[in-house]
Parts: C-alpha cells; sequence; structure tokens
C-alpha cells in the first residue's frame, strides 16, 4: 500500500506510529515533499475510535510527533510539520481502507495498464487479501485491481 513512498517517510511512519497508537491515533499516509528551501512533511491522522479528527487532534498530535522528529532529526532539511485528517475524499492507504469503503466510490490510478487505461472512477465492489474489485462505466463493467499495482487512490464524495 502507500502509506509511505519512501524509505525516509518510511523510518518516519515506524518512529512515530507508536506514539500516535498511543494518543488514540493511526496515521494514514506520510508525505515529505522536499524542497530546497521549504520542505514539507505532511501527517494525515485519523481517531482509532472512529470519531472525527478536530483540530486538538491536530494540535495534539503536532506536539508530540515533533518532540520525536527533532530528537530523532531524520529529516535533515528545514520542514514544515504539516498534521492533517484524512478528510472526506482520503487517500485510500491500506487495505482495511478498501474492505471498509464497499460500495463507495474511489477514483484510481494504477502504475501498469488494466485493459490499457491507467485511470479509473467506480464503485468499490469487494475486496480481499490481495485485490478489490471496482465497477466502472456505471457498473457495465467489473475490474480486478491487485494491491501493489495502486499508484494512488481517493474516496470519492460528491
Amino acid at each position: 500500500m502507500n502509506i509511505f513512498k519512501s524509505a525516509t517517510e518510511e523510518n518516519i511512519y515506524n518512529m512515530l506510529e507508536p506514539e500516535a497508537t498511543s494518543m488514540g491515533y493511526e496515521i494514514v499516509r506520510v508525505q515529505l515533499t522536499e524542497k530546497r528551501n521549504n520542505s514539507k512533511l505532511q501527517i494525515m491522522i485519523e481517531r482509532i475510535d472512529g470519531d472525527p479528527i478536530v483540530i486538538k487532534d491536530c494540535e495534539s498530535a503536532s506536539r508530540a510527533f515533533s518532540a520525536i522528529l527533532d530528537v530523532e532529526n531524520i529529516v535533515e532539511q528545514k520542514y514544515a510539520l504539516e498534521i492533517s485528517s484524512a478528510g472526506l475524499n482520503r487517500p485510500l492507504t491500506r487495505k482495511k481502507d478498501y474492505s471498509s469503503n464497499i460500495g463507495e466510490n474511489i477514483k484510481l490510478h494504477t502504475n501498469s495498464a488494466i485493459n490499457g487505461l491507467k485511470f479509473f472512477e467506480g464503485e468499490l465492489k469487494s475486496c480481499n487479501d490481495d485485490s478489490f474489485e471496482l465497477a466502472i462505466n456505471k457498473n457495465k463493467e467489473i475490474i480486478e485491481v491487485q494491491f501493489d499495482n495502486i499508484k494512488h487512490a481517493t474516496l470519492v464524495k460528491y
């Protein structure tokens, strides 16, 4: 899946996940955008209890994560830390995101083409350990997508 995409992001995730869990959060995505003078480290969280994330949650997580990141110094350049909720059109980064959203519409970008295409929008129909089924073209066609073929996927809330 794609909670993180680089080794640095994976290290950040592994370092922060225990603290997030102890605070009642799960990390949905870690994304480090490196630029010469203004890098950004974005961490999306959600509450384990399913309640919505509020500003107070982001503030608490930001303080806790900042302290850990400052001590560990994994990100060498200066960066802005941004803690946010996954939001309505949230990224789907874990298998459980797919299984818990069956019946919802998603947008999907794959690494390799399926039936000649890499971009899809449709209804999530089913999910298993290795793949999920997506109904596209107004449910006239169902495609199977392997989890290891996902480049990026998001929920679509209209």
